[in-house]
Order: C-alpha cells, then structure tokens, then sequence
C-alpha cells in the first residue's frame, strides 16, 4: 500500500503556517487535488490500517508533496526528517511542520473569539465605574427599614373608634413601601425584615398553569374510574341474568390402552361417534404430551398399539395390513399433536408409519 505525502491548502493564503501529513493514497480524489479526512477521533488508526475512505468524510484541497512506498518512509518525509538531496525545488529550507487537525483548526479560532469578546470581571478590575447594584439595593433597604423606627406609628387601640380618609392615608404613607420589579415589598411593625405583598405575575402564572394541568389530568382519571366502574357493573348484571351453561364434566377414558387387538380399535371408533366422548379421548391424548411433533407422535403411538397389534397394521393397509390413516382416531391424534406442534399432515404421517413399520422389530427385541 503507497502512502502520500500532502499539503493541505489553507483558504486563508495571509498565513505562512504549513500543515503535511501522510495519508493513504486511496485517500486522495479529484486527480489528487483533493484528500477526504476521517473524524479526528480515529484518524491515526485509519491512517496506519489504511482505511478506505468512507463516503461521509470531509474532502479538502491539498498539494502532493511526495509519494511513499511505506508508512514509515511517509511519517520522517511529513516530520522534514529528510535528506537535502531530497527535498527538490532548489533546496528549499525546510519550515518546522505541524499535523493537520480539522478539530484543533475550529478548536483555535473559537478560543480567538473567545479572547477577543472576554471582558474584564470586577475582582479582576477593582477601579471598574460599573455600579454594584446589589449592594446599593441592599443599602437602600436598611436605610428604609431604619427610618421605620423613627417615624411614628398611630396604634389601632388609640381614643377614636374610626379614622378619617385622611388620617388613613397618612397611616399607610408612615410605613415605607418598595415597588420593585412589580413587587410590592413592606416593612414589618418592629422588625427590619421585609415580605412580599404580592407574588411576581410571572410566577402565579407558572402556578396556574401547573394547577390547570394537574385539575385535567385528574378529571381525565376520574373519568375513566368512573366509566371502568359502569363497564364492570354492566357486566356484573349480564353475568348474572345468563343462564350459567352445563359444564362438561370429562368421564373417566373407558378403555385401557395399549389395544391388544383390532377389535379394541373397532370399538374405539365407535365410542368417538359421539360428541362428548370425542372429547375424552382429546383430553387422554392431551394429558401424554410430548416435546415435539416427533416424540409426541412416538408416545400416541406407544400409548394406543401395542407391537403386536402394530404388526398388523399400515398407514394406507397395503399388504393387506389394518388401514389406521383413516380412523377417526388417527385424525384426531394430528389434531391434538399439530395443535401443540404446528406440525404438518406429512410429518405426523411420517412418523407414525414409521413407528408401525418397526413394530415387529421392536417385539423381537423385547422378547430377547
């Protein structure tokens, strides 16, 4: 992989600084004017593995300088730890490089602007003219509050029952009142601290606001209490003027498998003609259970034939075998197994052809 040596072209051309770096050549674009540059994060990593570029890096306009065969041999040409004989163009001396960063770039110009919008603090600046308001405000507080003590106060329990507007009004001038900022803030009767006639408008917004919010999200509860309880009596009432239905009581499963001949088989059958019967045998069938579609099929099958009946019979009863493919039995066996395994006709009549295909095996092996 060839690595490239490049000088990125600053838009400002006022500045002298030159930054170089290596880069991979596959980097470069445009007939080499340009190079696409990784996030900074990975850059270093990108540039030793010889990433390819990606679609979503920033292209900017550089000048190649030199053309490398190794990384290394591009690292010491970009650091100017080259040769005289190797730097061309007369022998230019070489200016101290420094590395490319898009990030250090925006990172200097907003310290510059911070540096240049930066004003002085007043510990900084002791002589400063700016006023210090709070200490005037606080100033202009204790001033009034001591006046209070030398002004005189008309007691409520003095000669007269009532007071006169005018003796009112100059009641209420005696105690001093500050409006500040719409606050009205009064003095208390033999205190120097001061409360608040009103609170800010702007806060008793705020307050009305969150009381208006919280007044609907609990009406909108309410509400919905209110009409859960409605749905619930209603269905109370429904539940207790229906006709409570018979529950089917499963009888106990009269036979007593394995079948030990056909004539059981023939009998099971019509015992499965009628409706509530059918029912038991479901839930005989349910209560074997299996893992999958295989072994429970395997299990209905142990559970119903014997190897000795099974002998005698086939899926289609070729060879002049029991036909069991079309017993009432058998399909209600793939009903039970595929509606707890989601298994197909053919897999369920797969496995259990199989299994009656093996009987006599399995009745020699056990006799053994």
């Amino acid at each position: 992989m060839s690595f490239a040596v490049v000088k990125f072209i600053s838009e400002n051309s006022d500045t002298d600084e030159e930054i170089v770096s290596e880069i991979p050549i596959s980097w470069l674009t445009k007939n080499n004017t340009f190079c696409k540059w990784p996030p900074e994060k990975y850059c270093s990593l990108y540039i030793s593995r010889s990433f390819p570029p990606e679609e979503n890096w920033i292209e900017y306009p550089v000048a190649v300088e030199y053309i490398c065969d190794t990384l290394t041999e591009a690292k010491q040409k970009a650091k100017g730890n080259i040769e005289v004989e190797d730097v061309g163009r007369g022998c230019r001396t070489i200016k101290p490089l420094e590395y490319f960063s898009p990030a250090e770039e925006e990172e200097k110009a907003r310290g510059q602007r911070k540096k240049e919008g930066k004003t002085v603090s007043k510990k900084d600046n002791p002589n400063s003219t700016e006023r210090n308001y709070h200490a005037d405000f606080m100033t202009f507080l204790n001033r009034e509050a001591n006046s209070e003590e030398t002004n005189p106060i008309i007691n409520e329990d003095s000669g007269s029952d009532s007071l006169s507007e005018q003796d009112q009004t100059s009641n209420l001038d005696l105690q001093p009142a500050v409006a500040i900022n719409n606050i009205q803030l009064k003095s208390i009767e033999g205190t120097g601290s001061l409360i608040s006639g009103h609170s800010s408008p702007t806060t008793s917004t705020v307050k009305d606001d969150q009381m208006k919010k919280f007044d609907e999200k609990l009406d909108s509860i309410c509400n919905f209490l209110a009409t859960l309880k409605l749905d619930l009596e209603e269905i109370k009432e429904k539940m207790d003027t229906m006709t409570p239905q018979q529950k089917f009581e499963i009888e106990k499963f009269p036979f007593q498998p394995p079948f030990k001949s056909l004539t059981e088989i023939e009998e099971l059958e019509q015992y499965l003609s009628i409706e509530e019967q059918r029912k038991c045998y479901i839930q005989f069938l349910r209560n074997i259970g299996g893992n999958d579609h295989k072994d429970y099929t395997t299990r209905i099958c142990k559970s119903l034939l014997t190897n000795t009946v099974a002998e005698l019979c086939s899926w289609l009863g070729r060879k002049n075998n029991f036909a069991v493919g079309h017993l009432q039995c058998t399909n209600i066996a793939f009903g039970v197994v595929h509606h707890k395994t989601r298994c197909s006709r053919k897999e369920f009549e797969t496995v259990f052809s199989e299994w009656l295909r093996h009987a006599k095996q399995r009745r020699l092996r056990e006799k053994n």
